[in-house]
C-alpha cells in the first residue's frame, strides 16, 4: 500500500490505483499463469463465481451469451468511432466474459460431449475435456452466437481449427485425405469420414450450415 493512503480497503479499480504502489504474485500462482489452459481455467472459475446465481439455470446462460453477442454488435460500431479497441483493458474485459459464456453455452448444449468422437470426460463442476469451438474464427467475424459454435475435445478442436476435418450441409464428417495417422489405442480420424456429427438434442442449437460452408471453403485442407 502507498504510505500516504489512509482509507479503507479499496472497492473499485480507481481506489485500488490510488491505494496500491505495487503487487506481486506468489510463486505457485505465477507458474500456474504461464500455462494457457490453466489461465483459461482460472478465468472461467472467476467468471463462474461472479455469475454464480445464474449458473443453475441454462436459460440464463443462453441469455447472457446472447446479450454479449448483441453487446458486441453495438460496441463494435462504437469502437470504430471512438477507438475503444485500442484500449487493452476494454478488449480484455469484453473477451474474458464473452468467451467464457460462449464456451459454457456450447458445452452445455452438447452435453459435454465431443461432436466428432463422442468422448465425454469431466472433473469437478467446471472442468471437462470438451471445448466450445468457433466454426468461423471469432477474430475475423466477432460471432459468438450459439450457431457459430461446436463442442470438440482438445485434439479435435485443434484439428478442426487447422482444417484437418470439416462437415457438409448434412453434418456429415469430411476428413482430409492427406492425413497419415497411427492410432493403436483409439479410432483413427480417417475412420470417422462419412459419419454424422453428434449434435445437440434440439435442432435450434445446430451449427449454422453457412458457417460450416465457410469452414469447408476457407479452412479445410482436403
Amino acid at each position: 500500500m502507498k504510505p500516504e493512503f489512509k482509507g479503507l480497503q479499496p472497492k473499485t479499480t480507481n481506489k485500488l490505483k490510488e491505494a496500491v504502489e505495487y503487487a506481486y504474485l506468489d510463486n505457485e500462482l505465477f507458474i500456474f499463469l504461464q500455462d494457457e489452459s490453466s489461465r483459461q481455467e482460472l478465468i472461467d472459475s472467476l467468471v463462474t463465481t461472479f455469475f454464480q446465481e445464474q449458473q443453475d439455470d441454462f436459460e440464463d446462460i443462453l441469455q447472457i451469451n446472447q446479450s454479449f453477442q448483441e453487446y458486441d454488435l453495438i460496441t463494435e460500431k462504437l469502437a470504430a468511432s471512438t477507438n475503444l479497441d485500442s484500449n487493452p483493458k476494454w478488449g480484455i474485459r469484453k473477451a474474458v466474459i464473452r468467451n467464457t459464456f460462449f464456451r459454457k453455452t456450447i458445452v452445455r448444449v452438447y452435453d459435454s460431449q465431443c461432436a466428432f468422437c463422442g468422448i465425454r470426460v469431466t472433473k469437478a463442476v467446471n472442468q471437462n475435456i470438451v471445448d466450445g469451438a468457433h466454426i468461423k474464427p471469432f477474430a475475423q467475424f466477432y460471432d459468438s452466437r450459439i450457431h457459430n459454435g461446436i463442442a470438440l475435445c482438445k485434439n479435435h478442436h485443434w484439428a478442426f481449427d487447422r482444417g484437418w476435418f470439416t462437415a457438409d450441409e448434412q453434418y456429415k464428417i469430411i476428413v482430409s485425405r492427406e492425413l497419415e495417422e497411427i492410432s493403436p489405442y483409439s479410432k483413427p480420424m480417417k475412420d470417422f469420414h462419412g459419419e454424422r456429427l453428434l449434435l445437440p438434442n434440439k435442432e435450434q442449437y445446430f451449427p449454422e450450415v453457412e458457417a460450416l460452408e465457410w469452414h469447408r471453403q476457407n479452412i479445410f485442407q482436403g
